[in-house]
């Protein structure tokens, strides 16, 4: 028994650091302090509170999580605003009407690299909901588009794809529009380049792929999911197995599936 005590005082006596941040926060015994005899001298103009708010401020700018306890973390940084620069859409009138045809209550904007030149793609045309696919891919390729989308449960105007870029030009500020007017609960970038456009991030996508980031735009927010592109998934077999998995994450958010 004498001995059992001794380790327990010395436990007690011992200063352990703290493993976690929660441990740090919420544990009394990292809390105490000793008043020191001798106040310390403060620096004219010093605030205690403005040298915490920077600290803070740069510990949020190293840190997006913190651990708080086993399996539960803390988000720091605050959700990116998106707001339109521009007036009107920068992509043509031409496309966007074949591309917004017969769109309502949209569920998903798609985000593709860039598209087709219409006069390359006219020929292809069948009046179908895949000629909007074809502004995006060729033909294969967007018939094993379509196929996800209704893999998805999603109706053709439930959807909109759209390019991040056109001729050259960057079209995320047309994304951003778009979601304003249309106010999809999901975007969904398709390959690397549309996510680094859409997402202004420079992590891999075989790292990001899958994940839900929150973006707010105007008073509502909408969730920004990359997915590897469909001429990846076409072309290499081990691929569709992950891309499922990531859409099927889509559709629980979505309520398409339990």
């Amino acid at each position: 028994m004498e001995a059992l005590f001794k380790q327990k005082l010395i436990e007690l006596r011992a200063d352990l650091a703290p493993q976690t941040f929660g441990e740090a926060l919420f544990t009394h015994r990292y809390l105490s302090f000793t008043p020191s005899k001798t106040a310390p001298k403060i620096e004219k103009g010093f605030s205690e509170k403005k040298h915490l708010i920077e600290s803070l401020e740069r510990f949020v700018e190293e840190k997006e999580v913190i651990p708080v306890a086993e399996n539960a973390e803390i988000g720091l940084k605050k959700t990116p605003d998106w707001s339109p620069v521009h007036n009107d859409y920068q992509l043509s009138k031409e496309l966007r009407e074949l591309i917004l045809k017969g769109k309502s209550k949209i569920q998903v904007i798609f985000v593709t690299e860039t598209l087709r030149p219409l006069e390359e793609i006219e020929s292809e045309f069948t009046g179908q909901f895949t000629d909007q696919l074809l502004c995006g891919f060729p033909q294969k390729t967007a018939q094993l588009f379509e196929r996800m989308i209704a893999a998805m449960k999603l109706e053709p105007h439930e959807v909109i794809l759209y390019p991040a870029e056109f001729a050259n030009n960057n079209l995320f500020d047309d994304i951003v529009k778009l979601s304003c007017e249309y106010r999809p609960q999901v975007i969904m970038t398709l390959g690397a380049k549309a996510t680094s456009s859409v997402l202004k991030i420079k992590d891999r996508l075989s790292v990001v792929h899958g994940q839900f980031f929150a973006r707010k735009v105007a008073d509502f927010d909408v969730q920004v999911v990359p997915l590897f592109h469909p001429n990846i998934i076409e072309t290499n077999q081990s691929m569709k197995k992950t891309a499922w998995e990531d859409m099927q994450k889509v559709m629980k958010y979505l309520k398409k599936l339990p």
